[in-house]
């Protein structure tokens, strides 16, 4: 526990085999780790992380990194920072086995150095929740090896470069939910179905703002996006399915808004592959 004042720790790894433990950051103190880092449930065992009104700075964090781990942090509160000079990466349920889960309340993460990767679900599912403060990543990969679940209903998630959902495979899903939050990627390209089934609902209060959107990028790929509440705008283009693999892609806008739209009048749909469905108070 740190509960005020500063800690410096090399490297910190939480959890032996066959243990269970917890770990808290409190009272405004301030955790340090920018040269090894942070690993939360290091092998076989269940451990947790809490940060409440205080500030962690670390070089990269693994939560659920052992085999057959779990691992779970939450932040209630104060700074989550990626501050190491060199790259940092945070992956959630890293080995085989593994279930990691991330509770964003308040606060703010930031992970934004050298390119910083979010690897949810590496190779066990991993879960990300926001529903309040920000959360900012370089890059985003959600469903690598397993599965991935971005919840967002609250707050505002930020990609500054590349985002893939559903990497690997047919049987890999990748899900992304907005519902009274935001999820900012004004940057780089957002996939929707690289490999896996990946699909992105905006609901009610939800709002999603995007540069280039594929949806579908091979087959087998199956990117979804349902909009039956909510808004998303697209600034550049939004590609549906691939004529080389024969990918299909789905845009279902059944109640919310999809506007394709820049100031310069260069932005496009271009469906190659699949079906693009207004319906309701639909409006595209």
């Amino acid at each position: 526990t740190v509960a005020g004042g500063f800690a410096n720790i090399y490297t910190l790894i939480m959890g032996g085999s066959n243990t269970t433990g917890s770990a808290w950051i409190t009272g405004g103190g301030t955790l340090v780790s920018t040269n090894g880092g942070i690993n939360i449930a290091a092998l076989q065992c269940a451990y947790q992380m809490t940060i409440s009104n205080s500030t962690v700075l670390t070089r990269d964090l693994t939560v659920g990194g052992g085999l057959n781990s779990v691992g779970t942090l939450s932040v209630q509160g104060g700074t989550l920072s990626f501050s190491s000079a060199v790259t940092s990466n945070c992956m959630v349920a890293a080995s085989q086995g593994s279930k990691g889960f991330v509770w964003i309340n308040g606060g703010t993460v930031t992970a934004t150095n050298n390119g910083c990767i979010l690897y949810l679900g590496l190779s066990g599912p991993g879960q990300w929740v926001l529903t309040n403060g920000s959360t900012t990543f370089g890059n985003l990969f959600c469903g690598t090896l397993s599965s991935g679940t971005i919840t967002i209903s609250g707050g505002t998630f930020s990609v500054l470069g590349n985002s893939i959902v559903a990497l690997d495979g047919p049987n890999l899903t990748g899900t992304i939910s907005v519902v009274n939050g935001q999820l900012v990627a004004t940057n780089g390209d957002f996939v929707l179905g690289c490999f896996g089934y990946a699909p992105l609902t905006v609901l009610s209060g939800g709002s999603v703002l995007l540069r280039s959107m594929i949806i579908s990028s091979n087959a087998p790929s199956t990117g979804v996006l349902t909009i039956p509440a909510g808004q998303v705008t697209v600034f550049d283009k939004i590609i549906v399915g691939d004529c080389v693999s024969n990918a299909l892609g789905q845009i279902i806008v059944n109640g919310g808004q999809l506007y394709v739209t820049n100031a310069t009048h260069t932005d496009y749909l271009d469906v190659r592959g699949g079906t693009v469905t207004v319906s309701g108070t639909g409006r595209l």
